[in-house]
């Protein structure tokens, strides 16, 4: 019988994939093995230190920040991924070590989500602002309040910011510069017209559920002066009536300096359409045209088969879009007015057919054939007659009769709207 120990043999790139795959305590625990799976553990380049690793840390009554601090201390070598979960209360000088070892790394990604007791009670360190090697920032349940100067980020190129305040620090007069940034997204954040940053790589923006609270600026608790141990340059302008009436002037859905020309690809929840729409024609009344080119809605409601002037303003700023893609959540009956009572909107929408003839491929998602949806399509596919593929995810199971009475109903939609698009189910 073959005694040679097959898995040592495997090339250190290998096994280190074989290693991340595990979560991150049983990884450790090959550490035993012998050295060279001791080696294989220091070296290890992803480091995920998720709900179950805080679960067993907890059942275990174990300080689970101490243990971490161990690992990165005797970690040898680059990591690549970082990412902690706690619930529990958070001390910024224990965190900030843990972030000081990682960006010193060679950190390619970090992962943060704090909840319950920790939620929104940290503040994102000046050292994760400054490393030169990070890529990918993740943040759930964190406070930001940019450092003072004018590069931040300078390679990160995906920010992802969810249930995110953002304090007023970084007001319009201070803009800040994040030159390889190409992504972006906001879900459920607070203040982001207070991250005012310039990104002229920026090519996709996602906004869900997002609002601008500048009453949450009210309840700091004193320490905004101070970042890791150092007076702000502004002093105690933080605070002063003049720099909060500037802020709010600058109080639009996005940040002052926000450049949406380099956008092509926008999605938006159905809640953060109106405030999107209203900083566009308020804050930017010179910027009759966006670049997009692929365009999504989510959770869309009923009030949107009833055509939308938002939603109607947003697709006229669009003559580039070449992909539309809806997706529907909703619940309850159906209502008793359909989108053809609405006659000047109506007209609005179909105009567009003058200036957009790009659009191939019109999506929706979780489509019921409702009446309502079927009417909305109608009316979407005489607006853009250069559709070749319309896209169709239903929304559960349907029997092979219910499909094909759908497909009957989408085949008359096209016939009716004079297009030639197929139609495809995924």
């Amino acid at each position: 019988m073959d005694q040679r120990d097959r898995i040592r043999e495997l090339p250190a790139g290998i096994l280190d994939k074989v290693l991340g795959l595990l979560p991150i305590v049983e990884a450790a625990r090959t550490a035993v093995l012998s050295t060279y799976w001791r080696d294989a553990w220091y070296e290890l380049s992803c480091l995920e230190f998720d709900w179950d690793y805080w679960i067993s840390m907890y059942n275990d009554r174990t300080p689970y920040l101490k243990v971490i601090n161990q690992v990165l201390k005797q970690h040898i070598g680059p990591i690549q991924k970082f990412s902690i979960y706690t619930t529990e209360k958070v001390y910024k000088s224990e965190f900030d070590e843990l972030f000081l070892l990682v960006t010193h790394k060679g950190i390619d990604a970090i992962g943060i989500e704090l909840n319950w007791e920790a939620f929104l009670e940290y503040r994102l360190p000046s050292c994760i602002f400054s490393c030169c090697t990070l890529k990918t920032l993740d943040l759930f349940g964190v406070n930001i309040e940019p450092i003072n100067a004018p590069l931040i980020f300078p390679n990160v190129t995906s920010l992802c910011f969810s249930c995110v305040r953002f304090g007023a620090r970084n007001h319009h007069l201070h803009a800040v510069n994040l030159p390889m940034l190409e992504s972006v997204s906001y879900d459920q954040c607070y203040g982001i017209s207070h991250f005012n940053m310039t990104a002229p790589k920026l090519g996709s923006l996602s906004i869900a559920g997002c609002n601008d609270d500048d009453d949450d600026d009210d309840d700091d608790d004193g320490d905004d002066d101070e970042r890791d141990g150092e007076v702000d340059n502004d002093g105690n302008d933080n605070g002063s009536a003049t720099e909060k009436g500037e802020n709010k002037l600058s109080n639009g859905f996005l940040p002052m300096n926000f450049d949406l020309t380099s956008i092509h690809t926008l999605q938006l929840s159905s809640d953060s359409i109106e405030g999107f729409v209203d900083y566009i024609c308020k804050m930017r009344p010179k910027l009759l045209a966006l670049n997009v080119e692929y365009l999504e809605f989510s959770g869309l409601c009923y009030k949107f088969y009833y055509i939308n002037s938002k939603f109607i303003k947003l697709l006229w700023r669009c003559p580039k879009l070449c992909k539309l893609d809806i997706c529907c959540q909703f619940g309850g009956s159906e209502p008793t007015l359909g989108i053809d009572g609405v006659s000047d909107l109506l007209e609005e929408l179909r105009g567009i057919d003058q200036t957009h003839n790009r659009l191939h491929t019109l999506k929706f998602s979780l489509f019921r054939g409702l009446r309502f949806e079927l009417l909305f399509i109608k009316e979407l596919l005489v607006c853009f007659r250069t559709c070749e593929k319309l896209v169709i995810r239903l929304n559960k199971k349907f029997d092979s009769h219910e499909k094909c009475a759908i497909m009957e109903e989408l085949v008359c939609v096209i016939l009716d709207s004079s297009t030639r698009a197929e139609i495809v189910f995924v």
